[in-house]
């Protein structure tokens, strides 16, 4: 169940299904003795599986049990043996060169399969099952991998939540488990799209779910055969004649709910909207949409790529919207501001300045939450990572506090795509650009689930990054001259599609099936719809989550906002496999995971992480202030530290004991920039002051802890890397830090306090009159627990924590009060 904070796809290559023939097969040759030894075998297997689950059909149940027969390697199985009035047969699928041929057994015919399996292991009849048993190699309970058949080399993480084609066995006259199986997902917030297919015997619906979501339901899909990726892609809605996307764009309207406040703008900074697309009047206006130069038209035809931009931020790709029959929430406005000049034909402009003029001239307009979103780049004057007067001027407006401001920008791309026979390569010899670089702004790099080729004319070509991969032609900060001292980025990464190699390996294209789908620049007469891509495309879908985020809780500071993103951000194994691949070319493991970070940042955000708890999952906001220095005798001075003491439930972690638990802690702030090209060392320093945290360990008292902290001097910190993954080494780059802890129960129940402290930057280090050095600066700790599959509801435990702590806190109050009176 999904609750407040306390105060987070892919398509898949699809290959087409081919049923395997009934006729004559190879068969396995056994002795009798080994038919005999095999079907004993068999037989005790069989025996030892438990009564399974029952089945809910509507008016009636069922109980029986799922089992998967797999076949010798080369060999198949008498498939007409395992389907009749006493074995439903579900799906039969190939997994290296092994057939796998997966069934119901309800449990008054069990008796049948096991008297079966008994006379071929006696071998005492004429017949005795021979064609069916000698070609199994071993039977075993189903999972829910068991059904999948698209190839197998497609089959997701199991969190990762994608769209699927469920084939449901027709079961009743009026297919009641259909309507069962919707309205089951619909209760448990699984996404149902509005289609299905009524064939005779089966009936086929699309929702989108993790597979860890689907084998909750497993029970409940009581006729389940089949699982099936959806091959659905952008290609399918690019391809409608503009008639046909008109009826689209009807369908997504008639789904749309939008926002009834302004507390939040999402404001696109490029080359101007056009507002007049039916998908994007509805959440903007000509009076939101403003320009660097009054004499430029709002916007060009020719130019569209911030239309698209439009697109993405209010639906997100719509690949995905027009499969689904979900409501589409806006509550949020849609502002453009146009910084690039018609067919680049005017003169150059400092962008710093245009970042000022857009956040001011927004603000003349509405004053409210805004998040400024912006996928233009550029190539670095100088070392790749030093600040710019553009990076600069995004980090002061960020500190200044001219208004609630986040800033969102592309990591930017590689444009020469003969290069990327070079990937992943290339990727870490091309540098993240300008203003990228920026300390207070969240950098968004792109990574793909886009695998997945409908395209005719595209079958036999290869998409070149793997599911969960590096976009091919995304940037990072692997190789940034200014690396020791620059901010790991991009932060994240968002989807940003792939691109195809042809079958010569000498072609490269971005095909329309590997991009996502979105608003076009035209509007009358000609496709509403177009493609878009990379860490523009990417940039976009992180504004959307920004807007729907900040609208939840727009009380919330912007360093909450961007560090709630980035808190629930996670890698995908093809991220995590580039650090095997570069510990075996022999890279310390420090310098593994900074790749790691370099490339990827703290990998995908969680849509649904970043907005709710949940009863496993908790997550815990401080925004607070601190004062870092003070001025005795003269001289600046480190000042203070806060002691965040967190509601642990200690006595239920207690008892979880030994049960693994993981503690993710993300410190987000805000830095005053010095943006003169010194060596930003010592008192040349970029950041006006950094923050760090730190967890008390479990064999310390409060006392030992701070004298721990205080012992250690602005300029180093002592290791404090036991549990955690990135450790101290790793977590002290830029003004957004984050890492986890992975432990015992037990262990995290007295690990209960969290240090944010100060240490060195130009405030401190250079002499001034204006008493910078006396300033209080803001910060926002984020804290999650995740408790995973254990009994605790530590939702509930923390809120009654906070509800017992806050109590005490007015009853002490009142005796205060009492006490003046008297």
């Amino acid at each position: 169940m999904d609750y407040r904070h306390l105060l987070i796809e892919g398509y898949a290559l699809s290959e087409e299904y081919k049923a395997n023939g009934f006729g004559s097969f190879l068969k396995f040759k056994r002795t009798t003795e080994e038919r005999q030894y095999h079907g004993q075998t068999l037989l005790q297997t069989l025996i030892s599986y438990p009564l399974s689950v029952t089945l809910d059909f509507g008016e009636e149940s069922e109980k029986g049990i799922f089992l998967t027969f797999e076949s010798m390697p080369g060999y198949e199985i008498n498939i007409d043996s395992l389907d009749n009035k006493s074995i439903r047969l579900c799906n039969v699928n190939f997994v290296n060169n092994v057939q796998m041929v997966t069934v119901f057994i309800p449990e008054n015919k069990r008796l049948y399969l096991q008297n079966k399996i008994t006379t071929y292991a006696e071998q005492l009849k004429k017949v005795s099952n021979n064609n069916l048993f000698d070609n199994v190699h071993t039977i075993r309970i189903a999972d829910i991998q068991s059904f999948f058949t698209s190839h197998q080399s497609l089959y997701p993480d199991e969190n990762a939540v994608l769209w699927w084609e469920v084939w449901l066995t027709v079961r009743s006259f009026d297919r009641t488990e259909v309507d069962n199986f919707l309205n089951y997902c619909r209760n448990n917030n699984i996404s149902v799209g509005k289609s299905k297919i009524l064939f005779g015997m089966v009936s086929v619906v699309v929702v989108k779910a993790s597979i860890n979501e689907l084998k909750k339901s497993l029970v409940l899909i009581s006729c389940l055969q089949e699982l099936r990726l959806v091959v659905d892609t952008p290609h399918f809605i690019l391809t409608q004649n503009p008639h046909d996307q008109a009826d689209w764009v009807r369908s997504i309207l008639s789904r749309v709910i939008i926002g009834d406040n302004n507390d939040v703008s999402a404001v696109i900074l490029d080359g101007g909207v056009n507002y007049n697309h039916p998908l994007i009047s509805i959440a903007t206006n000509p009076r939101l949409n403003y320009s660097w130069d009054s004499a430029w038209p709002d916007f060009d035809i020719e130019n569209d790529h911030g239309t698209r931009q439009a697109g993405l931020i209010l639906y997100g790709d719509l690949a995905d919207v027009i499969v689904s029959e979900d409501s589409i929430n806006i509550p949020y406005l849609l502002e453009t501001c146009r910084i690039l000049p018609p067919n680049n034909d005017s003169d150059k402009e400092l962008y710093g300045a245009l970042m000022y003029f857009s956040v001011s001239k927004s603000r003349e307009n509405i004053d409210n939450n805004k998040i400024f979103s912006l996928a233009v780049t550029t190539d670095n004057d100088g070392l790749s990572g030093q600040p710019t007067s553009w990076s600069a001027e995004i980090d002061q407006i960020n500190f200044s506090g001219i208004g609630n401001n986040i800033f969102i920008i592309s990591a930017g791309n590689i444009r020469d795509l003969s290069l990327l026979n070079r990937y992943p390569a290339v990727n870490r010899e091309f540098a993240i650009e300008d203003p990228a670089q920026s300390w207070n702004a969240l950098t968004v790099g792109a990574y793909t689930q886009k695998v997945s080729i409908s395209e005719a004319s595209f079958r036999d070509w290869t998409p070149q990054a793997a599911s969960g991969g590096l976009c091919p032609t995304s940037r990072t900060s692997i190789n940034w001259d200014w690396k020791k001292e620059g901010p790991f980025k991009p932060d994240i990464v968002e989807e940003g599609g792939n691109i195809l190699i042809s079958p010569d390996s000498v072609s490269y294209t971005n095909a329309d099936c590997v991009s996502l789908a979105t608003t076009s620049g035209l509007t009358a007469g000609g496709a509403l719809f177009t493609d878009h891509r990379e860490t523009s495309a990417a940039t976009a879908l992180t504004t959307r989550l920004a807007a729907n985020l900040w609208s939840t809780y727009p009380g919330f500071w912007p360093e909450t906002i961007r560090g709630l993103i980035v808190h629930s951000a996670a890698w995908t194994p093809e991220m995590l496999h580039m650090v095997e691949v570069d510990s075996a070319q022999g890279l310390k493991p420090k310098d593994c995971k900074e790749n790691l970070l370099r490339a990827f940042g703290h990998g995908v955000p969680n849509y649904n992480r970043t907005i709710n708890s949940s009863n496993s999952y908790l997550t815990m906001i401080c925004q607070e202030t601190l004062k870092p220095y003070k001025i005795v005798n003269g001289e600046v001075k480190m000042n203070e530290m806060n002691l965040i003491k967190l509601p642990w439930p200690a006595e239920e972690l207690i008892i979880l004991g030994a049960s693994e638990v993981k503690l993710r802690v993300t410190l987000s702030y805000f830095i005053e920039p010095n943006p003169g090209r010194k060596s930003y060392k010592s008192r040349f320093r970029y950041q006006s002051h950094g923050l760090r945290f730190k967890m008390i360990n479990s064999t310390e008292n409060i006392n030992s802890f701070i004298t721990r902290i205080n012992q250690e001097d602005d300029d180093y910190e002592a290791a404090d890397n036991t549990g955690w993954f990135l450790g101290d080494a790793l977590r002290r780059r830029g003004s957004l830090h984050q890492d986890t802890w992975k432990g015992i129960a037990s262990d995290l129940s007295t690990r209960n306090i969290l240090a944010v402290y100060p240490v060195s930057g130009w405030w401190k280090n250079r002499s001034f009159k204006d008493n910078r050095a006396l300033q209080s600066v803001r910060y926002s700790l984020i804290v999650s627990l995740d408790v995973g599959d254990t009994d605790l509801d530590i939702y509930a435990s923390v809120s009654n924590t906070i509800a017992i702590d806050n109590e005490a806190k007015i009853n002490n109050a009142v005796e205060i009060v009492n006490e003046i009176n008297i």
